[in-house]
């Protein structure tokens, strides 16, 4: 167990956590893609709130420390040139070219998990910049908002980029209680299940696309994704674990990557062993692309 408490949420330790929610969402993708159970889709979307908590925690983190400095220059360089490298390349391979579809996702308009974080980060931005004074309020009721307008991905995840900028804000207290962290992980557990369970009763579960649904599955992907975020912790193992630590470094473009692979990836030992082949490679490639891109882009500035 890791009682160090100057670990918790540390570089290092968020790093970990991207890692492991990296490789959940990979492994979830290809058991969705082979039909073996929906159930896979839990751990995924669980995966994605880790992210967009840790997204938010250390855009505020970044903020307390450097203020608004090159704040979107940073944006543009480590999410969106990738992105829009990425999607040009994968649109240019594929046969079923369409304007329209390229158009929603380069603007982050139709595109479910990009478009959430590029939205919070415009919203933290106005926030700060406009409302210093109340940016959590702003940011509440941008959550409360995306809760009840917006359906599936864009809801469940509506309050985890908050509750990243809130933990950000009360780095202290969890720094300076550590013992309560365990509290934290079990109430994770225990909530999450127990909403998980109650999604499952055929009552509940007929309003699947209803704003009760919505609710619903805020309080099963958030508490859960507070027991990815906090393994590391009590793992110690997970943090000094090369491979998981690599893939933290790498795994926007992880991410990006094993996507379009993973729709071709049957269930077969040499389907599998050409897609961690293929995707390590292009991962690797994609990301010192990124990383020659960011040195140039801040060289120029």
């Amino acid at each position: 167990m890791q009682q160090d408490n100057n670990i918790i949420l540390s570089y290092s330790y968020t790093n970990t956590v991207r890692g492991i929610a990296a490789l959940i969402i990979i492994i979830s993708h290809l058991l969705i893609h082979w039909n073996i159970s929906r159930i896979f889709n839990l751990p995924a979307s669980v995966a994605v709130s880790a992210f967009l908590f840790l997204s938010g925690y250390g855009i505020n983190e970044s903020y307390k420390k450097h203020g608004f400095k090159k704040f979107w220059i940073k944006k543009i360089n480590k999410i969106i040139i990738p992105f829009y490298l990425y999607y040009t390349v994968l649109t240019l391979l594929r046969n079923n070219y369409d304007t329209n579809t390229f158009i929603h996702e380069i603007t982050f308009t139709k595109n479910e998990f990009w478009y959430i974080l590029i939205r919070s980060y415009l919203f933290y931005w106005i926030s700060r910049k406009i409302f210093p004074q109340h940016t959590l309020i702003i940011l509440t009721l941008f959550g409360i908002i995306s809760l009840n307008i917006f359906k599936h991905i864009e809801a469940e995840q509506s309050f985890c980029f908050l509750l990243g900028v809130i933990t950000s804000e009360k780095k202290g207290i969890i720094e300076q209680s550590p013992q309560n962290i365990k509290y934290y992980l079990i109430g994770g557990i225990i909530i999450g299940i127990t909403f998980l369970l109650l999604k499952e009763i055929p009552t509940i579960h007929q309003y699947k696309g209803t704003l009760l649904y919505n609710y619903i599955l805020v309080m099963i992907k958030f508490p859960l994704a507070i027991v990815i975020i906090l393994m590391p912790y009590y793992f110690n193992i997970l943090i000094k674990n090369k491979f998981i630590h690599i893939c933290g470094i790498a795994s926007l473009e992880l991410y990006l990557v094993h996507l379009p692979i993973s729709f071709n990836t049957d269930m077969t030992i040499g389907s599998i062993t050409l897609f961690i082949i293929e995707t390590t490679i292009l991962t690797y490639i994609f990301y010192h692309i990124n990383q020659i891109i960011k040195t140039c882009t801040t060289i120029s500035k």
